[in-house]
């Protein structure tokens, strides 16, 4: 079985003023995404913020810019990261049709 290729992923809309934007996760084939951390939630882990803390415009280039390098890093090449948030977005489709 292969194992399921996972990306970082900036969603717009994820920005938290003073912190920056909350970095979420994609997993290959699978439905959504799955934002880090829970303590805005109520649990107890902080969750990653990248960007500009003071500016929504700018925070969501920086984040983006450091989702592409951390999936670099991890071996994911930017097609390899277009990839897998499509499949999830097949994903997602092929559960709404059942």
């Amino acid at each position: 079985m292969t194992e399921k290729r996972m990306i970082a992923w900036i969603p717009a809309g994820a920005f938290t003023k003073g912190r920056g934007h909350r970095v979420s996760f994609v997993i290959e084939n699978e439905v959504g995404h799955c934002p880090n951390g829970n303590t805005p939630e109520g649990g107890q882990t902080e969750p990653w913020y990248w960007g500009n803390p003071k500016d929504e415009a700018s925070s969501y280039k920086e984040a983006q810019e450091l989702a592409r390098e951390y999936n670099q890093d991890s071996g994911i090449s930017e097609d390899e990261e277009t990839e897998i948030l499509c499949s999830s977005f097949r994903a997602s489709n092929k559960s709404k049709a059942r």
